[in-house]
């Protein structure tokens, strides 16, 4: 089963109520705190969050040794806990990261600033969060260090294990994770010292068409081609030459279309043309000039005004929403990739919280803080806050809407059927499939269907899916196995 989720993750770092709006923005972002919850760091240290996708009132944020916290949000600035799911019921590792597909949450396990455990995954059923179940955890025997991040496709979990590099795992029996296969990385790349491998680590990663790109902190990007799950291969490395011979860590990405950002820590953030995965282009840079410039020095970096880390785009403003430590959160307009403007800063980079996690849906945006008092990004508080975001969606125009259609995409190849479940009802609208040599395969109307399904029978290959409605046009790519 190949299940794409269309909509774009987020996670906003927010301080004080504080920020500046970059004019040059049309329109601009604006935003405005909702949610407040913080806490003693004995009771868990916050780090990832996410905003249940099924549009009910809940947050789930990973604690660290606290483990999976669930806080129904659904009375504002009163966030309550609800339930807790501790690391006793899957093998006593840290929860790190959580992401979601239907009702299930997909945890990456394992403490990442250590080497004291193990990395590993947990399911947990979440059909009823106040009834949140484990179905099955999976611990990598023998793995030094915990799971950084993981991505969920075609039943698959492509895990970012750290030291560990790439493992793969087969969730396709949420109650039965399966081993496919593990890619270590060569430390040897970029840097000429490659001595400190503590500094090597898998900590981001995303997967587009059959290629996992994994971002290996001091070991720039990696791409993985991933056609074939039980034998992956390193197709490219790449890393920012600035960077070579200097402290480098590219900390997280997302993807959109053709283009890639990725964060790197006190550095900013790139944006790469992946057109061609054989050949990445840088296409531009942000760094704010407050913030370090590239160095060796752990005091330089580590006392930069901001260090780059979770990132989410929102393609209904193209948008770029970042957890940037001190500096909480940035908003940056990247609908011309070439030219990133900063539309609004979060936050002060000269109170005590610190950003890690951020999470974007409806409108609304999720940000963690970590507890980190002695290590960058320094922060003395630990919890979340969600803001309301004031943007593109809010202003009138009679240009087309760009606002995503498509919820979640799914190609059933065994029962020859693609399935399309949509944000809203479809009044009136019409779906065509086309080859990749621009060959029309399929021309069909549809009228008031939210679920849309469409018999598709096609050979291995790269197809293109468009949704076309009275005033917008959606455009999916997707790799039909």
């Amino acid at each position: 089963m190949n299940r794409i989720h269309l909509f774009v993750l987020a996670i906003l770092s927010i301080g004080y109520m504080q920020q500046s709006i970059n004019a040059q923005c049309n329109p601009p972002t604006s935003l405005m705190q909702r949610d407040e919850f913080f806490s003693n760091p004995a009771f868990g240290i916050h780090i990832s969050i996410k905003k249940d996708r099924l549009d009910r009132p809940y947050v789930y944020i990973t604690s660290k040794n606290a483990g999976l916290k669930i806080f129904d949000i659904s009375s504002v600035n009163n966030p309550v806990l609800i339930t807790t799911i501790p690391p006793s019921l899957y093998g006593n590792l840290d929860a790190i990261q959580v992401v979601q597909e239907d009702h299930y949450l997909y945890l990456t396990l394992g403490d990442i600033w250590n080497t004291n455990q193990e990395a590993g995954l947990a399911i947990i059923d979440v059909e009823n969060p106040s009834q949140a179940k484990v179905l099955d955890f999976y611990t990598h025997s023998g793995s030094i260090g915990g799971a950084g991040s993981v991505f969920i496709e075609n039943d698959l979990a492509y895990l970012a294990a750290m030291r560990n590099g790439l493992i793969i795992l087969d969730i396709k029996d949420k109650n039965k994770i399966v081993f496919k296969s593990q890619i270590r990385f060569s430390n040897v790349f970029p840097h000429k010292d490659s001595a400190n491998v503590a500094a090597y680590n898998a900590r981001g990663i995303w997967v587009q068409d059959s290629i996992a790109y994994v971002c290996y902190d001091r070991g720039g990007l990696r791409l993985v081609n991933v056609v074939d799950p039980l034998r992956p291969k390193q197709l490219v490395q790449y890393c920012f030459e600035p960077l070579i011979d200097k402290a480098t860590a590219y900390n997280a990405i997302c993807i959109y279309k053709q283009y890639a950002y990725v964060s790197l820590d006190y550095y900013g953030m790139e944006i790469l043309d992946i057109s061609n995965p054989q050949n990445i282009k840088q296409v531009a840079w942000w760094h704010p000039n407050t913030w370090a410039d590239t160095s060796n020095n752990f005091q330089t970096w580590a006392n930069s005004r901001g260090h780059a880390n979770e990132l989410i785009y929102d393609s209904s403003c193209h948008k770029i929403y970042m957890a940037c430590g001190r500096t909480d959160i940035a908003v940056l307009d990247v609908e011309d990739p070439y030219h990133p403007t900063t539309c609004a800063e979060f936050g002060s980079d000269s109170d005590d919280y610190g950003s890690w996690g951020i999470d974007f849906f409806k409108q609304r945006a999720y940000v963690s803080y970590i507890w980190s008092p002695f290590f960058p990004p320094y922060s003395n508080y630990t919890g979340f806050r969600s803001l309301d975001v004031k943007d593109c969606q809010s202003t009138a125009t009679n240009q087309l809407l760009r606002k995503k259609l498509i919820e979640e995409f799914i190609d059933r190849d065994a029962e020859a059927y693609i399935q399309l479940n949509l944000k809203e009802t479809c009044q009136e609208c019409q779906v065509s499939l086309y080859n990749l040599e621009g060959l029309k395969l399929l021309d069909k109307s549809i009228r008031n269907k939210q679920h849309i399904k469409i018999p598709f029978q096609a050979n291995q290959g790269i197809y293109y899916l468009v949704l076309q409605t009275r005033n917008q046009q959606e455009i999916l790519k997707f790799f039909h196995r």
